[in-house]
């Protein structure tokens, strides 16, 4: 999951359909992946596109989950470390937080990279990096 510039995690309506979804798709796949209270439908609806992704931890054995997010976006975390802190022991080492910054440090830094990633990866600092000014 990558957050460029958004302020929060998408939430779910709490309608029908997504109390539909949740009984009969996600709860089954979330089982044991994350605590119970995250299943209860208001928890859920609040945390809809965080648990929509952690579900297909249980879908695929072995695999792991990635949230990029700009470190500077101080807003998601909370949310994210609230949720993350709500997975089961045995999954919480599959689900990794990268941050933006540092992704694109580690290709810039990387002499055997493709120029055309290097180069995208400049056009994502510059648009989503907020360069800090250093005062004199």
């Amino acid at each position: 999951e990558v957050k460029l510039s958004e302020g929060e995690f998408g939430c779910a309506k709490p309608d029908q359909r997504h109390e539909k979804k949740l009984r009969e798709i996600y709860s089954q796949r979330l089982q044991g992946l994350v605590d119970e209270r995250l299943l209860e439908f208001d928890e859920f609806s609040r945390h809809y596109q965080l648990l929509r992704n952690i579900s297909l931890l249980g879908t695929h054995a072995g695999s792991h989950l990635v949230f990029l997010v700009p470190e500077q976006n101080g807003a998601l975390m909370p949310t994210l470390n609230a949720v993350l802190g709500s997975l089961v022991e045995s999954v919480r080492p599959r689900v990794h937080v990268s941050y933006l910054e540092k992704v694109l440090v580690s290709i810039e830094t990387q002499s055997t990279l493709n120029p055309e990633l290097k180069l995208y990866a400049a056009q994502l600092e510059e648009k989503y990096v907020v360069k800090q000014e250093n005062a004199t």
